[in-house]
């Protein structure tokens, strides 16, 4: 059991007991759950997120894709308890979120896009702060702070200042800061980005390993790639809502299953072949004057009979990466 406490309106601290044992569930299997959830822009109405129901399973990886503004860092505020959402209910460990309350920091690691708390600390203060608000006592963070820096091998970053680290440099600081406390959930927007290659293959060794010690962790990534062989789950996101979800295997399935076609000129009727037989959940490009998109590998041969005796003068086939498969969904 751990012990959650709740901010009050009064400024009081309220405690109640959530039933986990080393930091996984003792009853059912979900981290998260999202019940009709939605969250709204202020300004303009728009949702920024809409998710009717998610079930997140623990001691999972999983990654969440998708476009610039397609709800991903929303989603992850919102799993974060940083904001709460317009509408709906999320909990974890089947207790409601919400943002007065001071619990989550001791159960989820989140590390956002970008932050400024460290420009004016360094390195080694910026991980001992971290280990203070996550409960360690004063002669345990330096042991805490060398194991991170040890698995990261980061030990450079200590006595640099955070305003004078290059991009890359701060993320892994902030990679760093959010392995602190060895906390069960992990939420990481785009821990690779702006790294070099060595910096981000180690950044995937060491979720790699985090994976294998049954830690629940989402991240969100720009590259489809990274996604092939180490999440069990992957969403991606389109215009505020989960438009796929599929194992690492089935997207790499949908590869070998699905071809990239090529047709134009396009005309009507081309186009409403295309409809049928697309296997993309988003309208249909037009690029050059030809329509390009995702097909059965089944759907082939309908495809040619049925284009013979149209006026095509341009048709190509090609097999799909995984990247394909990403751009078929959002």
């Amino acid at each position: 059991m751990i012990s959650i406490c709740s901010r009050n309106a009064d400024g009081s601290v309220s405690r109640h007991n959530v039933g986990v044992r080393g930091w996984g569930v003792e009853t059912g299997t979900s981290v998260f759950r999202l019940t009709d959830v939605s969250q709204r822009y202020e300004r303009s109405g728009k949702n920024a997120v809409v998710i009717p129901d998610l079930s997140v399973p623990q001691n999972k990886m999983i990654a969440l894709l998708g476009r610039n503004g397609s709800g991903k860092t929303t989603l992850t505020k919102l799993l974060a308890g940083i904001i709460a959402p317009t509408t709906g209910r999320i909990e974890c460990y089947g207790t409601r979120l919400r943002p007065s309350h001071i619990w989550p920091s001791q159960v989820v690691a989140y590390m956002p896009q970008s932050i400024g708390v460290f420009n004016s600390l360094t390195g080694k203060e910026s991980l001992a702060l971290a280990a203070r608000l996550r409960g360690f006592r004063r002669d345990a963070v330096r042991k805490e702070t060398e194991r991170v820096v040890e698995l990261l091998e980061c030990r450079h970053l200590l006595s640099r200042m955070a305003s004078s680290m290059s991009g890359g440099e701060l993320r892994l600081l902030q990679f760093a800061v959010s392995l602190i406390g060895d906390l069960p959930i992990m939420l990481l927007d785009e821990p690779s980005n702006h790294l070099d290659a060595q910096r981000r293959q180690r950044v995937w060794e060491v979720l790699a390993g985090l994976r294998h010690q049954g830690k629940t962790v989402i991240v969100v990534t720009h590259t489809p790639r990274e996604t092939s062989s180490l999440f069990d789950q992957v969403l991606v996101m389109r215009e505020g809502r989960i438009v796929s979800r599929n194992t690492a295997a089935e997207l790499a399935r949908l590869t070998r299953a699905w071809i990239r076609v090529e047709i134009g000129p396009v005309t009507a009727d081309v186009i409403q072949l295309i409809q049928e037989l697309s296997t993309e959940r988003k309208p249909l490009s037009v690029v050059a004057g030809n329509i390009s998109t995702t097909v059965d590998r089944g759907a082939l041969s309908t495809l040619v009979s049925r284009i013979e005796d149209r006026d095509i003068t341009h048709f190509v086939v090609r097999s799909i990466s995984i990247e394909d498969i990403y751009d078929a969904f959002s």
